[in-house]
C-alpha cells in the first residue's frame, strides 16, 4: 500500500535518490512512514539524508592588540615587548592609548564526519486543495527600537489626551473649552519629547563618562608598567657603567704609555678597538640613567661581561709587551 502511495507521490519508485541511500538510512525511512497513512506518507520521502565529511588543516598566526599592561599581567616580560615588538604590531588606540600585538603561530587539523537531511523536488509536485489558495502576505518593514518606543510614548500620550478631550467635551461644549484641550495636548507632547530628549542625552553622557574613566584607568596602569620597565632599564645602565669603569680606566692608561707605540700593530689595533666599544657603552649608559625612555642596546648584563673579558686579555697581553720592550732597553 505504501509502495502504491510513494509511487503516486514521485511518479516512480524506487527513485534515483532512494538508491543511492544506505541500507540503515532506507530503514529509517521507512520507519518514519510505518506510522502515517494516505498523502502524510510522501512527506516524509520528500527528505533524504545527504553523508557529510570535511577535513581541513589550519595556519594561525594571529594575536590581540592589547596596553602592556594586560600582557604583562598574563606573565609575559614587559622589557622584551617594548625592546622586540616591530612597528607592524605596534598601533595607537583612541581609547588604550598604545597597544602591542604579540603574534603567536598556532598549527592542527580539524575534520567533521555525519549525515544531514535535505530535501529534494519529487518528479511530481502536490497540488493544492481547491479552495484554499490563500494570497501571500505582506511584509511589514520593521522599525528600529527607538523609534517604536517614542511611537509607543506618542500613542499612549495620545489616548491619555484623547480621554481627557472626551471628557471635557461632554463637561462643556464651549469652543473656549475646546481650545484649552488642544492646548493641553500639545503641551503633553511637547513635555513627553522633551523628557525623552533629555533622557537620552543623561544615557549617553553616563556612558562618555564611563568610558572616560575605563580610559583613565587603562592609562594609569600601562603608565605603571611603562615606568616598571624604565625603571629596570636604568638599573641595567647604572650596572654597566659601574661594570666597565675600571677595565676602561685600566685599558686607558696601559694604551698611553710610551713604549705601546712599539707593540706589534695587531695587538695595537685590538687593544684600540676594544677601548672604542668600552668608550661608547660608557657613553649609551649615561644617557640611558639620565632618560630611561631611550632604547638600550644591552639587555644582558653577560654581554657585557664578555666583552670586558676580552678587553682585559688584550690588556695583559699589551702589558707584557710593553714590560719585555722595558726590559729589553734596560740591557
Amino acid at each position: 500500500m505504501k509502495i502504491t502511495q510513494l509511487y503516486r507521490g514521485f511518479g516512480s519508485w524506487p527513485t534515483a535518490e532512494f538508491n543511492a541511500l544506505s541500507d540503515r538510512e532506507k530503514q529509517e525511512l521507512f520507519k518514519k512512514t510505518s506510522a502515517v497513512n494516505g498523502h502524510e506518507v510522501v512527506s516524509p520521502a520528500k527528505k533524504i539524508f545527504l553523508r557529510t565529511e570535511e577535513k581541513e588543516d589550519y595556519f594561525d598566526d594571529k594575536g590581540e592588540f592589547l596596553p602592556l599592561s594586560v600582557w604583562v599581567s598574563q606573565g609575559y616580560d614587559g622589557t622584551d615587548i617594548v625592546a622586540n615588538t616591530p612597528a607592524t604590531d605596534k598601533k595607537t588606540h583612541p581609547v588604550l592609548g598604545l597597544v602591542y600585538r604579540v603574534a603567536i603561530l598556532s598549527t592542527g587539523n580539524r575534520g567533521a564526519r555525519g549525515t544531514k537531511e535535505s530535501g529534494v523536488i519529487c518528479s511530481r509536485p502536490t497540488k493544492p486543495a481547491k479552495g484554499r489558495s490563500r494570497p501571500a502576505a505582506k511584509a511589514t518593514p520593521t522599525k528600529p527600537a527607538k523609534a517604536v518606543k517614542y511611537e509607543q510614548a506618542e500613542e499612549h500620550a495620545e489616548k491619555e489626551d484623547a480621554s481627557d478631550t472626551t471628557s471635557s467635551a461632554e463637561s462643556s461644549s464651549s469652543h473656549s473649552s475646546s481650545t484649552s484641550a488642544k492646548k493641553k495636548k500639545h503641551q503633553k507632547k511637547v513635555s513627553k519629547k522633551k523628557k525623552y530628549s533629555k533622557k537620552q542625552m543623561t544615557l549617553k553622557e553616563a556612558k562618555a563618562k564611563t568610558r572616560a574613566r575605563e580610559a583613565n584607568k587603562k592609562a594609569q596602569v600601562d603608565k605603571k608598567a611603562l615606568e616598571k620597565v624604565y625603571k629596570s632599564r636604568q638599573a641595567l645602565a647604572q650596572q654597566v657603567a659601574s661594570k666597565i669603569a675600571g677595565p676602561l680606566l685600566s685599558l686607558t692608561s696601559v694604551i698611553a704609555r710610551p713604549l705601546s707605540l712599539n707593540v706589534p700593530q695587531m695587538v695595537m689595533n685590538s687593544a684600540r678597538k676594544s677601548l672604542v666599544e668600552l668608550q661608547d657603552l660608557e657613553k649609551e649608559s649615561m644617557l640611558v640613567i639620565g632618560d630611561p625612555t631611550k632604547e638600550f642596546s644591552i639587555h644582558n648584563i653577560k654581554n657585557v661581561s664578555l666583552m670586558i673579558t676580552s678587553s682585559n686579555k688584550t690588556e695583559l697581553l699589551m702589558t707584557q709587551l710593553i714590560n719585555r720592550l722595558n726590559n729589553f732597553n734596560g740591557c
